[in-house]
């Protein structure tokens, strides 16, 4: 079964980490991405996810907004943040948020998570 995953990074050396590292480990993610909160809007309403991997500042945002454009459009669609503002972060209370991994991150991190939600979503990676 293939699992549908956002990320919503604007900086394109960590797109590229965190797509080699879910290749590797999870070859049954197919992985979009949006750089953008336009770009985001426009991933939304052409399709659905399992799971949304935001950077709540990527360009043309702030942190609200984001979460919620993707309450708006995809309001089932659990999110796990990273941001490096992780004082922000700790007053975060979002009902889709289900985990925040603090920038700059270690891979094994996200990686742990992403493991987590597939395993506690009763979902089988391939």
């Amino acid at each position: 079964m293939t699992h549908h995953v956002l990320i919503v990074e604007d900086e394109s050396d960590l797109v590229d980490i965190i797509e080699a590292e879910l290749e590797l480990d999870f070859p049954s993610i197919k992985l979009t991405t949006a750089a953008t909160v336009d770009d985001l809007q426009s991933v939304l309403e052409r399709k659905s996810f399992q799971l949304i991997i935001a950077d709540l500042t990527v360009p043309g945002s702030q942190i609200t907004p984001v979460l919620d454009l993707i309450r708006e459009v995809s309001s089932e669609t659990p999110i796990m943040v990273f941001s490096g503002k992780v004082e922000e972060m700790a007053d975060l209370d979002h009902p889709q948020v289900i985990d925040f991994i603090p920038k700059p991150f270690q891979p094994e991190k996200l990686l742990g998570s992403l493991k987590k939600f597939f395993d506690s979503d009763q979902l089988k990676l391939a």
